[in-house]
This record gives structure tokens, sequence and C-alpha cells, in this order.
């Protein structure tokens, strides 16, 4: 009985309590036009410059950084410009450019 009245509370607790988003989740991703920095990002990802895409979709506090801005001004789906090929920038590229075909996912 009391393996049934634990499981019926927490089907209880679920319905009543949907799962909190967590800031992860909360954050989004932020449209980072690259056309700048895209020079700087194919010399150190060592790629071609025209497999560079104009723009990725990178986590919220990361095209803070890469665009020199304070991430409070940044909204998810949000857009802004890249002033520094960032370590995250780079790294968000290289990721993108190692998956398959050797080019960077444009952003959605």
């Amino acid at each position: 009985m009391r393996i049934f009245n634990a499981a019926a509370i927490l089907a209880i607790s679920a319905l009543a309590f949907p799962a909190l988003p967590t800031a992860a989740q909360d954050a989004g991703t932020v449209t980072v036009n690259v056309a700048g920095v895209s020079a700087e990002l194919s010399t150190q990802l060592n790629i071609d410059p025209t497999k560079v895409p104009p723009s990725v979709s990178l986590p919220v506090a990361d095209a803070a950084e890469a665009c020199g801005v304070d991430a409070a001004t940044l909204k998810a789906g949000a857009s802004c410009t890249a002033t520094k090929a960032s370590p995250s920038l780079a790294d968000a590229m290289r990721k993108d450019t190692t998956a398959g075909d050797g080019m960077a996912a444009p952003a959605k």
C-alpha cells in the first residue's frame, strides 16, 4: 500500500507542479553574424574562408561574449554581430565543421 501511495503522490505532484525550466533551457540561443570575423575564424579553424557561414546560433552568454555586449541585453531569438572570434564562437564553429561536410551549420 505504501508503494502505491508514494507513486500516487509522485504522479499528482508531477501534474500539479510541472518541471521548471533550468537556466540553460531558459537561456535559448542568439543568431550571431560572423561576417566581420570570418577570416580570423577560418584561420583559427584552419578551414577555407568560404566554408565559414554568415551566422551561427550560440547560447546567450556565448553570443554576448562574441558580440562584446552584456548578456542581459540579449534575449533568446535575438541577433548580434560578432566583434571578435571568441573562444566559445570558435569552439561552436569547430564542432559544427567537424560534424559532417566541413561546413559550419548556418543559424536557423
